[in-house]
């Protein structure tokens, strides 16, 4: 007589998150969550048809193996002097590159093989000014550009030219921006007004709030309390709301809670699809240096927050984020895919220092970014390497 399968235990934990017992794993070809502690936006009655289904247990999902990648071609030299203190790219449909410079408050315009073709705007508060422009999105013939100093989105031809400008939400002042390809905006608001995120119009008005806070966000930041906290080995709750928005090509988005090492799914109403919490072993380091840090440092004023992740992008309908590797570390990239498991790993072995990344998926390119030398750096894609539909 064959053996039957031990009954699924299945609960469904806060913030609708699908748990399952370590033992008791639901297989993959009904659709189900295929590893410990994953999850998946269903509603309790689906839950009760699955059990009844009787899917078979199996091996927790593996780590992805390493994609090494080789060496990397130098598009510009630190000892160029070409870029002040650039900290953000874009790439666009032409192949085109936009790298924001912070020194001079300009956009940086270079074409694939690092040539320079212009720059786009300049220091200051007029039309087409910045006060260090951030979150440049090529759209088309337009580049939508967040002007935070100014307190303003400005739209742009993909030339330079000025459109217009409307003003920005207050949370963009600190908060992540990222443009639409519509050139709509989700805009962090790192747990103020009971959300993770919030929509912006192309005009500048204010949409639905969407994501619930890990952590009651305080009003105030007491430097003194956090540093308090993490004496005692707690993470404060002001760094576990922080969220980098990445908007997906479906209209959707991908929420990167960078302190929680989690990534949330939304769909185009803003609905929660899944929330994956993730484990790689890269983790534990990064988690450990910011407790020695911030210890060490004994400046009441002076804290490093925890961030497990870089900026991310949507590549043919899987995420891209950059892991914030201790300095020396190698560049990693992981890719997620749309059930929230970690599909793929990049490693590259000849960079390092890496802070921004942009990939042009038509041309099979990838660009590094590495501010603290004023680097840019270009790889060639394997034709190995699925990235989707551009």
């Amino acid at each position: 007589m064959a053996s039957q399968a031990p009954p699924l235990h299945i609960g469904l934990g806060p913030r609708r998150r699908l748990h399952v017992a370590a033992s008791q794993l639901i297989n993959r070809t009904l659709g189900c969550a295929s590893g410990i502690g994953e999850h998946v936006n269903w509603k309790p009655a689906v839950l009760l048809v699955l059990g009844q289904l009787g899917c078979s247990s199996h091996a927790s999902r593996p780590i992805a193996k390493d994609l090494i990648l080789g060496a990397a071609d130098t598009l510009v030299a630190a000892e160029s002097a070409r870029l002040g203190r650039p900290f953000e790219l874009a790439v666009d449909h032409e192949g085109h590159l936009y790298v924001a410079d912070a020194a001079s408050s300009t956009i940086v315009v270079l074409d694939s093989s690092g040539r320079t073709i212009g720059t786009v705007g300049r220091a200051g508060a007029g039309p087409g000014e910045f006060a260090i422009p951030r979150s440049i999105t090529p759209a088309g013939e337009s580049l939508w550009v967040a002007d935070p100093g100014n307190g303003r989105f400005q739209v742009l031809s993909a030339r330079g030219g000025f459109g217009r400008s409307f003003p920005s939400p207050a949370a963009a002042a600190g908060g992540a921006v990222a443009f639409r390809a519509d050139g709509s905006a989700v805009v962090a608001l790192n747990g103020r007004d009971s959300a993770l995120a919030q929509r912006v119009s192309t005009r500048g008005a204010l949409g639905n709030r969407f994501g619930r806070p890990v952590a009651v966000a305080p009003d105030v930041w007491d430097f003194t309390a956090m540093k308090a906290e993490i004496g005692r080995g707690r993470v404060p709750a002001a760094f576990r709301n922080v969220t980098d928005p990445v908007p997906a090509r479906d209209g959707g988005t991908w929420l990167i809670l960078d302190a929680e090492a989690t990534i949330l799914r939304y769909d185009a109403r803003d609905s929660l699809i899944w929330e994956a919490a993730l484990a790689e072993p890269e983790f534990g380091p990064i988690r450990e240096a910011f407790f020695v840090q911030n210890r060490s440092d004994s400046t009441p004023w002076r804290l490093r927050p925890l961030s497990f992740f870089g900026p991310g992008r949507d590549v043919g309908g899987t995420l891209w984020v950059l892991v914030r590797q201790p300095e020396g570390q190698p560049v990693l990239i992981l890719r997620i895919g749309e059930a929230g498991h970690v599909d793929g790993r990049l490693r590259i072995p000849s960079a390092v220092g890496v802070g921004a990344f942009a990939v042009d998926p038509t041309r099979r390119l990838l660009y590094l970014l590495a501010s603290q030398d004023a680097t840019l750096l270009r790889i060639r894609l394997p034709a190995s390497l699925t990235l989707g539909t551009p």
